[in-house]
């Protein structure tokens, strides 16, 4: 359906490189200004059911995207490339049982702030729909190792700025092995394993199961803005499910920290500073 390479390593992900043909892009109308507002991913996002979002999706070219990305189709070809990643890592549902929602679910922002993990315990989890958010960023993006809310099945970042036109040095969309993971969805020991530039007119899908850390490389410096679609394929209900620690593991990892070692039990969000609350 797209171009893409699969890679299961360090975590389940399939890199797009190329959402249009080159010259299709380069007619796309401009990347939509946004302002800033509370209870969002980056301080400056739009969403689906937002005032203006309906004539950005009718613009030249997004209207394409918009359109193949939350078809029906696309997803099932999307959740058919992990399904075999979705099965190994204990997903709710297989692939095949997916359906997609028609009408689709409206997820407001009021939403991603007071129920970060499950919006309905009784909805069916193979019933989906999508998330494309038109997100801005600059220098105050900060670099954060996380996994978006379980009920989301797949993540994704489209790329609608280029780092080196940018002037950006970092901000990098990186993958993290963490060398003490322990099944619950927490981010303790990470070590970054894979880097992938922010390339205008490219992509990278994730699953989002409990080994699928993610975060953006720290933002060194920038002079434009960073631009990019989150994508993703979600649940209403939850679909990965976190292991409980034991009491012993829970002091063994506060004893690193104590030491230095390990993720901070900090913020919860990639922007904690600026705006409050910013759940995936």
């Amino acid at each position: 359906m797209l171009d893409h390479i699969y890679s299961s390593s360090p975590s389940p992900h399939l890199y797009l490189p190329r959402l249009l043909d080159p010259e299709a892009f380069k007619k796309l109308a401009p990347f939509p200004d946004i302002k800033v507002r509370a209870m969002g991913r980056s301080g400056r996002d739009l969403f689906m059911g937002e005032p203006g979002y309906d004539e950005v999706i009718h613009r030249d070219g997004y209207s394409d995207l918009y359109n193949l990305f939350t078809s029906a189709e696309f997803v099932s070809w999307v959740l058919s490339k992990f399904a075999d990643d979705m099965h190994r890592y204990g997903c709710a549902f297989a692939a095949k049982d997916a359906k997609l929602m028609n009408p689709p679910f409206l997820e407001t922002r009021e939403a991603l702030e007071h129920a970060p993990n499950v919006l309905d315990e009784k909805a069916p989890a193979n019933e989906l729909f999508n998330r494309f958010d038109f997100t801005i960023a600059r220098g105050n993006y900060t670099s954060y190792v996380h996994l978006d809310s379980p009920r989301r099945v797949i993540g994704g970042l489209l790329f609608f700025s280029d780092a080196e036109e940018e002037g950006m040095a970092g901000g990098e969309f990186t993958l993290y092995r963490d060398l003490l993971f322990a099944n619950d969805r927490s981010a303790h020991l990470p070590i970054p394993v894979k880097k992938f530039p922010m390339r205008k007119n490219t992509g990278v899908l994730f699953l989002n199961c409990n080994v699928g850390f993610h975060g953006p490389s720290r933002i060194r410096s920038i002079k434009g803005t960073r631009k990019w679609v989150y994508y993703s394929i979600s649940s209403r209900n939850q679909v990965w499910q976190p292991h409980r620690l034991n009491a012993f593991y829970r002091a063994g990892l506060k004893v690193l920290r104590k030491l230095g070692m390990g993720a901070a039990s900090g913020p919860r969000s990639k922007l904690e500073a600026d705006v409050p609350g910013h759940s995936q």
